[in-house]
């Protein structure tokens, strides 16, 4: 959901935009919204009805990105080291001796082991997956934080250029609040489909899920009531929502926003309901500055 979508076409003319290829996944994404139409019918899809409904692609390269996270060895220390913790060699021994293995099982089995696991007990909530019962309560914990910390160093706050990877749809939806104040006309809806990874990002760049410590390997017992849990911040089916409302009173508009279709207490905010000019303000930098350009590499 990056440079093809958003840094070429400028936000501020997003009835220009449109994405240029639909396929793939996120072909399976346009099909799940009841969409039965080709590629070449992405015109009518964008001009009809009231809602706007837009299908949003995975990361494209960002070539920075690349380099400085996703081939840089640093990114996954943490999590490796992590790996070599008591906690994590404490449940490899104690769930190879439930399941009555002689020997140590490796790491790439009890990864297969929990998610499957997790799948399983998306498709039947009220079952108790055998998958799932290898593991203890406990041990269930430990390797939700070790998937955290591999995310928080990959998609989350480690590495300042997520913040600036994930900010697009972040400025788009505050261009048409802007809109939307200056009494120009907007659809009533604007929806995006995309993956956990362009979620993540995307919360990075506005601050949700984000924790005054970092995670380390060292810090599980510490961050236990973390604010970065991918398992809430971005579970099957997550969802994300920011709604502009035109109110009477000295602040004439206001904005909530709703994560799991649960609403947001943010900061600065009144249970919730936060002021247009204290959004404006708090997200002033990704108005004034996000773009894509330092995606392509100077040679």
């Amino acid at each position: 959901m990056t440079g093809q979508i958003f840094g070429k076409i400028p936000v501020g003319s997003p009835r220009k935009r449109w994405l240029y290829a639909v396929k793939g996944d996120s072909y399976r994404l346009l099909r799940c919204w009841n969409y039965n139409a080709r590629a070449e019918d992405k015109e009518d899809w964008r001009t009809q009805g009231p809602l706007w409904v837009v299908v949003a692609l995975t990361v494209m390269p960002c070539n920075a990105w690349i380099q400085e996270v996703d081939k840089n060895e640093d990114t996954l220390r943490e999590k490796m080291a992590f790996d070599s913790s008591e906690h994590m060699r404490s449940l490899i021994q104690a769930v190879s001796t439930r399941l009555g293995f002689k020997h140590e099982l490796s790491h790439s089995y009890v990864d297969s082991m929990y998610i499957t696991c997790r799948f399983e007990k998306a498709w039947r909530v009220k079952e108790l997956s055998p998958w799932c019962a290898v593991f203890s309560e406990e041990e269930l914990k430990i390797l939700e934080f070790r998937d955290d910390l591999k995310y928080y160093y990959f998609l989350g706050y480690a590495n300042e250029i997520n913040k600036k990877v994930g900010c697009p749809p972040a400025k788009d939806f505050l261009y048409r609040f802007s809109q939307l104040e200056m009494g120009d006309a907007q659809p009533a809806g604007v929806f995006y489909f995309s993956h956990d990874t362009v979620l993540q990002l995307f919360f990075t760049s506005i601050d949700i899920g984000k924790d005054e410590v970092p995670l380390t390997h060292s810090n599980f017992e510490e961050m236990r009531d973390r604010q970065w849990r991918t398992s809430i911040l971005t579970p099957f089916a997550g969802n994300f929502a920011a709604v502009f409302f035109k109110c009477n009173g000295n602040e004439s508009h206001k904005v909530q926003f709703y994560l799991r279709e649960k609403l947001l207490d943010m900061d600065g905010c009144d249970e919730g309901l936060c002021d247009w000019s204290y959004i404006k303000q708090k997200y002033n930098s990704i108005i004034k500055k996000c773009n894509l350009d330092f995606c392509e590499l100077k040679r």
